[in-house]
């Protein structure tokens, strides 16, 4: 399979510019990071939850498997929601391999699993399979392309009987999106949360 680098038409990752009160800017100095700082630590980190280093650097931090569920959510928020956002969990690498091995389709093909379940989060598309744009796995995925700066995700779905293989590519409208969001939600929601522990 040939295909031209994302990075060859894109600079990442992506340099999006919010405007935000100062009160925000003040409250997060303490986690901005600059890019060689950002390149250092992916270095640092490679090895992840073996890492005390990865725990302690995903702190206060909203992380591209938590975007989905930030995107999603219900307008009201409360403390469970926020305390299980400022947890560690997943990320990403510089080519990203995502795979889900959902434990309700081990004994199906993915295929299946899309047709006996319409909240599968994989769906029916042309002469094949594609994960839906408004599953929270595509923000994470979107999250993690754009924060990596990753030419594409190979998301793969693995049961007892089938695997399935989509590539993701960034999708910058998406990202603006979703920046937008994630950036008030962490303004009017984590920073006061965080303040308050």
């Amino acid at each position: 399979m040939s295909f031209t680098r994302l990075t060859t038409l894109l600079t990442f990752p992506l340099q999006t510019t919010l405007i935000l009160n100062s009160d925000y800017a003040d409250n997060n100095t303490a986690t901005a990071i600059t890019q060689e700082e950002t390149e250092a630590l992916e270095q640092a980190t490679v090895q992840q939850a073996n890492c005390n280093l990865w725990y302690k650097c995903r702190e206060q931090r909203l992380t591209a498997s938590q975007f989905g569920r930030v995107i999603t959510r219900k307008k009201d928020v409360n403390t469970k929601f926020l305390t299980s956002l400022c947890k560690v969990c997943d990320a990403g690498q510089t080519e990203i391999l995502e795979v889900k091995c959902p434990y309700s389709a081990r004994d199906m093909t993915v295929a299946e699993a899309v047709d006996g379940n319409p909240n599968f989060y994989m769906a029916k598309s042309g002469n094949g399979l594609q994960l839906k744009k408004t599953h929270q796995y595509f923000h994470q995925v979107q999250g993690q392309l754009m924060v990596t700066g990753a030419p594409f995700c190979d998301f793969v779905v693995f049961t007892s009987k089938d695997i399935h293989v989509e590539r993701i590519v960034p999708d910058t409208a998406v990202w603006e999106a979703m920046l937008s969001k994630l950036a008030l939600f962490y303004k009017e929601h984590v920073t006061p949360f965080l303040a308050n522990t």
